[in-house]
């Protein structure tokens, strides 16, 4: 009996759809790593806005609920016993803190070291016991001590810079060189581009978002009730409002 073969026409549709088939699965093998692609970096920048955002929260509330190592210092870096971090409305603490006496203040503008040598306000808060990202240099000068040693009451503020991100902006009020030397600076998040102030408005009940500080009726710099973060990176951005603590309202939640 006479075996019959393939057909030339047969063998071209049989390429054919052996073609498509593969080229179908080529497609979506491309199709899945990209978008696992994309998700696996969503998923990156998430945690990173998340533990960042924590980590501010935190950071604010153990410098709202904490009560200063020291008072403040004064230019040669000694303690001025009896008084209190930060000075009556209208008059400005040795570090620049202007009418506040509580843990959060405006830096105003200086022509020496310090926060404000750029022109514009920052917002600071005093943290008694530092921060476990800060990096003390060994063999400071302004502590003179020979080996590396953690200062306490680290006024801080943030500041965000183009091509950088978000900085922070440190030292301690025991240094001598406090008044004189700009601050030390650790870079906090490569992926902030913005830094604004909230503000409620308990008439109208509402929020209102702010690049500049909001003034009183005598010109005086207002404290938020939030601060606000813009993340950018690729294009994934989102907005982070990170809540500024009251003092005195009741216990930090551990």
């Amino acid at each position: 009996m006479k075996r019959r073969g393939f057909t030339m026409v047969e063998l071209l549709v049989a390429t054919a759809l052996t073609a498509l088939v593969l080229i179908g699965l080529n497609t979506l093998v491309f199709s899945m790593t990209e978008l696992w692609g994309t998700d696996n970096s969503k998923r990156n920048f998430d945690l990173h806005v998340r533990g960042l955002t924590t980590y501010l929260q935190d950071e604010f509330r153990t410098a709202a609920f904490s009560t200063p190592v020291t008072t403040t210092a004064s230019a040669t870096g000694a303690q001025q016993v009896g008084q209190q971090a930060g000075t009556a409305a209208g008059t400005t603490a040795p570090g620049g803190q202007n009418g506040s006496s509580g843990p959060f203040a405006w830096q105003t503008p200086a022509s020496s070291g310090g926060f404000g040598a750029s022109g514009t306000p920052v917002l600071t808060f005093t943290l008694p016991a530092g921060s476990r990202l800060l990096n003390w240099p060994a063999g400071s000068s302004s502590t003179g001590e020979a080996a590396a040693r953690l200062l306490p009451d680290v006024v801080c503020a943030f500041q965000v810079r183009e091509g950088e991100g978000l900085v922070l902006l440190w030292h301690s009020e025991y240094e001598t060189t406090y008044l004189t030397d700009p601050p030390r600076e650790t870079l906090i998040s490569p992926l902030v581009t913005a830094l604004q102030y909230d503000y409620y408005d308990a008439n109208s009940r509402q929020w209102s978002t702010q690049a500049e500080p909001q003034t009183d009726n005598s010109g005086n710099n207002l404290l938020p009730g939030r601060i606000r973060l813009t993340f950018a990176h690729e294009n994934l951005t989102t907005e982070m409002a990170i809540i500024i603590p009251a003092p005195g309202q009741g216990l930090p939640s551990y």
